[in-house]
């Protein structure tokens, strides 16, 4: 009985030790993986950059560095693909090229633009198809606008470019003219007037007292054309009342009293004022005055050696 019970105690034990062994060993609970730090890879392209040097005591800066711009190949082009003019090949014609006109009638009743003409310039345009005749336009412009209206041919001359540009220069010259230029005559005269008629006064008695008062009637006739109530010194006002007559009267080419030693006389028609100056009686004063002062001259050499010597005396004083 006792063996027995240490039998069944061993058995016990033995059972024991077995439940032991059997029982698993815990292991440990996973850990979590932490993924390793990777540093971000900068491709730098393939080029030189210069590095500049960072001090010790500083830490150099991480930037990122922009791609560089990426240059196409050149590419030689030929020559033959450049642009050019398309060839040309002229073409050969074979013509006799003529113009068919009907003939006009005599009568031009054939003629359907017809126009009231005289007999003379009918006779005219019978015999060669072209006449020119007077018109009662004022300006080109007006004439072929009429004409274009009422279904004209126009034939457009240069002279109608021209004369609008004269009409421009024309109306800037008159207005300098009445603004400017006329009061700087009237000036211009007054001064020289009084210096002639002082070196005059200065020259009494002597061998140049003569060329003196002709070189004070010349300023005279000058200023009486542009003002008919200019005051003329005494001892000069028959040669000037006399020339301005003979200048107002433009009665053709006659002896000038002021300059007697004119071959073949002084040829007054030239004073009769034109273009615009015939609009007021301010311009053709002026026109006058400055034609006589444009005209007369004081000549160094003469045929008659002693006329020149007088004229170049006054024309020095």
């Amino acid at each position: 009985m006792k063996t027995m019970r240490v039998l069944f105690l061993l058995l016990l034990l033995l059972a024991s030790a077995c439940r032991q062994a059997a029982t698993p060993t815990p292991e440990p609970a996973p850990t979590e993986t932490i993924p390793p730090v990777v540093s971000p890879t900068i491709v730098i392209p393939e080029a030189t950059i210069e590095a500049t040097a960072v001090p010790a005591t500083e830490a150099p800066a991480t930037a990122t560095l922009p791609p560089a711009a990426t240059l196409p190949p050149a590419v030689d082009v030929p020559q033959t693909s450049m642009p050019a003019f398309a060839s040309f090949a002229p073409s050969r014609l074979e013509v006799s090229p003529t113009l068919v006109t009907d003939p006009i009638a005599p009568d031009l009743s054939n003629v359907t633009n017809y126009f009231v003409l005289s007999p003379d310039q009918l006779a005219r345009l019978g015999q060669s198809g072209v006449v020119v005749g007077p018109g009662t336009q004022k300006e080109f412009f007006s004439l072929y606008e009429r004409a274009r209206y009422d279904n004209v041919p126009i034939f457009v001359t240069s002279d109608s470019l021209l004369h609008s540009y004269h009409l421009i220069f024309d109306k800037v010259l008159r207005t300098a003219e009445r603004q400017a230029f006329i009061p700087l005559l009237q000036a211009l005269n007054e001064a020289m007037l009084a210096q002639a008629d002082a070196q005059y006064q200065a020259l009494l008695g002597t061998d140049w007292e003569d060329a003196a008062r002709r070189s004070v009637a010349f300023i005279g006739v000058g200023s009486r054309l542009l003002d008919e109530n200019a005051a003329i010194p005494a001892y000069a006002e028959d040669l000037v009342t006399q020339e301005v007559a003979l200048i107002n009267a433009a009665d053709g080419i006659l002896p000038s009293p002021i300059f007697p030693g004119l071959e073949y006389g002084e040829d007054y028609t030239q004073y009769i004022p034109r273009g615009h100056y015939t609009l007021s009686e301010e311009l053709e004063a002026y026109f006058r005055s400055m034609m006589w002062y444009g005209r007369m001259t004081f000549r160094l050499e003469t045929r008659d050696p002693e006329i020149g010597r007088e004229e170049t005396k006054a024309a020095l004083l």
